[in-house]
């Protein structure tokens, strides 16, 4: 109870700075006279079809999501199945993980956000996902416990420097002046990508188990994270962002033609 307690009394307090001291920056779009329920509808207007970058952000997010929710969401079945941990071991072992992961989300997050200022967001979402590929590899394969616990502080590593330029490369994507309607749309791919690593890694270890590798399946339904990481590196081929940080504005034509 008290730690429930904590988490609420922690989002009273960042809400009340959120409303206090940040800024609404530049007016939304006028109502014309509109009811509040003809403007919820527009959210899933058709026109937003011919944001192909959009789209195709919106599936990378959900893919690299995807590929690092398997270990997230098995994490405890990984632990009790590869190596046969449990009670205060396996406890042990999961506090090591968190501390482990946090220590590479935030040695990465900010490193990455800074670099993508002068690279460009794409490069550094690629490096992410290679270092998340990685992490998962690691942490699939590991023979001992302290392996995986590399193979997690890759695995944060990835994540922080996803997550530090992701949002960053989405409003470089996005119409602004419908900004809160993307990012609605695309916080979606957040909610569903850990259901559907589920749907993909659960069967698969599942299956393993019933042919009797029951430390198999928590491994190969981890390793699978990887073929999801691959499919968001494809797909970031074809995102153009329409604002460059480099240039400190919008993008040429000539640089939006190609990959």
């Amino acid at each position: 109870g008290l730690a429930f307690l904590f988490v609420g009394i922690v989002e009273f307090v960042l809400a009340a700075l959120t409303f206090m001291f940040v800024s609404d920056g530049p007016p939304g779009k006028p109502r014309e006279g509109r009811s509040w329920l003809t403007i919820a509808r527009e959210a899933w207007g058709t026109d937003i079809l011919r944001e192909r970058s959009f789209l195709l952000m919106f599936a990378v997010r959900l893919f690299f999501l995807m590929g690092t929710g398997a270990f997230v969401n098995l994490s405890l079945l990984y632990i009790e199945r590869v190596f046969g941990m449990g009670g205060f071991e396996r406890s042990a072992w999961q506090m090591g993980a968190v501390v482990t992961v946090v220590a590479g989300i935030v040695l990465a997050a900010l490193p990455a956000a800074r670099y993508s200022d002068r690279v460009g967001r794409k490069r550094v979402v690629w490096a992410a996902i290679a270092v998340a590929a990685v992490g998962t590899v690691v942490i699939a394969a590991a023979p001992e416990p302290p392996v995986a616990l590399v193979g997690a502080f890759f695995f944060g590593a990835g994540g922080g420097m996803y997550l530090a330029v992701d949002w960053a490369l989405m409003t470089d994507i996005i119409p602004l002046a419908s900004g809160g309607r993307y990012m609605g749309i695309a916080n979606i791919a957040n909610s569903i990508s850990g259901p559907l690593a589920l749907m993909i890694a659960g069967p698969i270890m599942d299956a393993f188990t019933r042919a009797g590798q029951i430390e198999m399946g928590p491994r190969v339904a981890v390793g699978v994270g990887v073929i999801a990481l691959a499919v968001a590196a494809v797909l970031l081929v074809g995102v153009h962002p329409k604002r460059d940080p480099r240039q400190g504005g919008p993008v040429p034509p000539a640089a939006n033609a190609g990959p």
